[in-house]
This record gives C-alpha cells, structure tokens and sequence, in this order.
C-alpha cells in the first residue's frame, strides 16, 4: 500500500512542467549583495518572502510581504519590489538596526 502511494506521488512529481521547475530554481537562488546574500522565496497569494544571510549564516528569515495602505488594504509586493524591501532591511543591518521594516517603510519602497 505505501509502494502505490509513493510511486502515484512520484508520477504527480514528474508532470510538473519543467518551465515551472526552472522558475522556481530561479527564484530560489542566492543573491550576493556586499558581505550579505538573499533568497527571494515564493510565498501564497502570488506574494515573496525572503531568507538573508551573512556568509553561509541564515541570520532572518521573511515568510511573506505585504503592507497595508492607507485605506485598509492589504498589498503584497512583486518580486522586484521585494527585491529592494531586502536590499533596504540589509542597509538597516549595516546601519546597525533590526532587518525589520515598519509598514510605512515598505509601502515606500513598494509602491
């Protein structure tokens, strides 16, 4: 029984589209940005969440984006635009702050 279940799994794996396979190695890569590096990782709702490292040490880890406006909703960043949410909270880090960015702060890099 767990033989069939396996073997199903792994034809399910095998049907994925290898674009989507090639996209998602993509997003995944490491990123060097001076003595730091980043992962843009995918996260749900068509939103990104990002890990940042300080040599081969994950030192924060982002699972999701998102900001709320003025009136109330809520808005995940594109994967460009997170890029540079990431790039803003290493400046923090070299200035010696958190890599925490307050709401205000991502809707200006964001939008």
């Amino acid at each position: 029984m767990f033989i069939p279940g396996l073997l199903f799994t792994l034809k399910i794996m095998a049907q994925q589209p290898a674009s989507a396979n090639r996209t998602q190695q993509q997003l995944m890569k490491i990123i060097p940005a001076g003595d730091y590096s980043y992962r843009i990782l995918p996260a749900s709702n068509n939103a990104f969440g990002y890990d940042l490292f300080q040599g081969k040490r994950l030192i924060f880890h982002q699972p999701t984006l998102a900001f709320t406006t003025n009136n109330g909703m809520v808005v995940y960043p594109a994967r460009e635009k997170s890029e540079k949410i990431v790039l803003a909270a290493i400046e923090k880090i070299k200035n010696g702050k958190l890599p925490v960015l307050t709401n205000e702060e991502l809707k200006r890099i964001a939008q």
